[in-house]
């Protein structure tokens, strides 16, 4: 039932399995979701921790490792605080792969309490695409203006900064607005790709000299610091 909600869907979906032999009883249903690529995000119970080590009833010292030759992902948490992320793991691992993925969870995990970072975990997203949309395209190029921005800090002295990271920045916008033109261009003409990342590439490529002769300051905001007045 899962298996079919999830592949007509498109969605992860959670499947409940019961500790050590839950496991091995889903190894047949776990072949062919597999084989359909279907996200499904095995949740398996396993013993509370003091009980693994001994390998007491229901307990498997390494229970992830039943399942890695099928599944796109397998863990088990290092500690409690831990569940909230591989949970949320193993939900993007399902979504960005298209397979199933396994977690084991000790039983005692469920009754701690999660971290202050669990609800941040939790609202992060995987997204994938063969071409970038809109919103993927800006935090891509927030993305590159944030390295020029530490690069701007590293390179310049404190006297001119300011100055340097405003004019870095303003080239930035004006490459964001006339790029997305020239890749209209490039692909109305028909040559977008591979064309397209060969244009951009060699305008990288006359940005290395730039890059590579620029005199490093290192240090010279500190000493202009250091510097006694008068």
């Amino acid at each position: 039932m899962t298996d079919g909600f999830a592949q007509a869907s498109g969605r992860p979906v959670l499947v409940d399995l019961h500790a050590a032999s839950g496991s091995g009883n889903a190894l047949g249903a776990l072949t062919n979701a597999v084989s359909a690529r279907t996200p499904l995000v095995l949740l398996a119970g396993q013993q509370v921790w003091s009980a693994v080590g001994p390998e007491a009833n229901l307990a498997d010292v390494d229970a992830p490792a039943l399942m890695k030759p099928l599944v796109g992902w397998a863990a088990e948490p290092a500690c409690a605080e831990d569940v909230p992320r591989a949970l949320a793991q193993g939900v993007f691992e399902a979504r960005l792969r298209r397979r199933p993925t396994y977690l084991s969870v000790p039983y005692d995990d469920w009754s701690a309490e999660a971290g202050d970072n669990a609800a941040d975990v939790l609202d992060r997203r995987v997204e994938r695409a063969g071409v970038p949309d809109d919103a993927q395209g800006r935090r891509l190029v927030f993305s590159a203006m944030v390295l020029v921005y530490a690069y701007a800090t590293s390179s310049y002295p404190a006297s001119v900064r300011s100055t340097a990271l405003g004019s870095a920045s303003g080239i930035g916008r004006i490459g964001s607005i006339v790029g997305p033109s020239i890749t209209g261009a490039l692909v109305a003409s028909g040559v977008g790709h591979p064309w397209g990342f060969y244009f951009f590439a060699a305008v990288a490529a006359l940005g290395l000299p730039a890059v590579t002769t620029l005199p490093r300051v290192g240090g010279h905001a500190s000493a202009e610091a250091a510097a006694p007045a008068g």
